[in-house]
C-alpha cells in the first residue's frame, strides 16, 4: 500500500510543470546538437550560429525556470520561443533543400529523423506557448469568467449578470 502512494507522489512529481519545462527545453536543446552530425552540404551558414543561440538561450530558460523571479519567467519564454522558433525555420529550410536539390539523402534517417525533428519541435513549442499564455495571461478558465455583463441590443434595458 505505501509503495502505491510513493509511486503516486513520483509520478506527481516527474509531472510537474516545472519538471515537464525542463524536459522540453533540454529535447529542443539536444536536437539542436544532433544537427551536427548532418554532412555537411545540408547544413546552412546560420545553423551553426543557431546551434550556439539554441544551447544558449537552454542555460537562460533553465535559470528562468528554476531561479527566476515569478514576473520576469515571461520574458525568458519569449526569448527562447523566439530562438526556437529560428531554430525550427531553419530545419524546414534544412528539409526543403534536401528535396528540392540535387544531391541524395547520405542515409536514410535523414529522410526520417529530420521531418519528425521538426515536427516534435514544433509540438514542443506549442505546448511551452501555452505555458507562456496562461503564465501571463491566466489559464483559459479564468479568462472565461472575466466576460463583461450582458445586456440588451437596444440599451434601454442593461441587463447584468451575477455570475460568480
Amino acid at each position: 500500500m505505501s509503495f502505491q502512494l510513493l509511486g503516486n507522489h513520483c509520478c506527481k512529481m516527474l509531472l510537474s510543470k516545472r519538471n515537464i519545462q525542463i524536459s522540453i527545453v533540454l529535447i529542443v536543446m539536444s536536437l539542436a546538437l544532433a544537427t551536427g552530425f548532418l554532412p555537411p552540404l545540408s547544413q546552412p551558414d546560420i545553423l551553426t550560429i543557431l546551434r550556439a543561440a539554441q544551447v544558449t538561450v537552454t542555460v537562460f530558460m533553465l535559470f528562468g525556470i528554476l531561479k527566476a523571479h515569478p514576473s520576469h519567467k515571461a520574458n525568458f519564454f519569449k526569448l527562447w520561443l523566439g530562438i526556437t522558433s529560428t531554430f525550427f525555420a531553419s530545419l524546414i529550410y534544412i528539409i526543403l533543400s534536401y528535396f528540392f536539390s540535387y544531391y541524395p539523402f547520405y542515409e536514410i534517417w535523414e529522410i526520417f529523423v529530420l521531418p519528425i525533428s521538426a515536427v516534435g519541435v514544433a509540438y514542443l513549442m506549442s505546448i511551452m506557448y501555452k505555458e507562456f499564455v496562461e503564465l501571463t495571461q491566466g489559464s483559459v478558465d479564468a479568462l472565461e469568467a472575466k466576460q463583461p455583463p450582458t445586456y440588451d441590443a437596444t440599451l434601454q434595458n442593461l441587463v447584468i449578470s451575477l455570475k460568480s
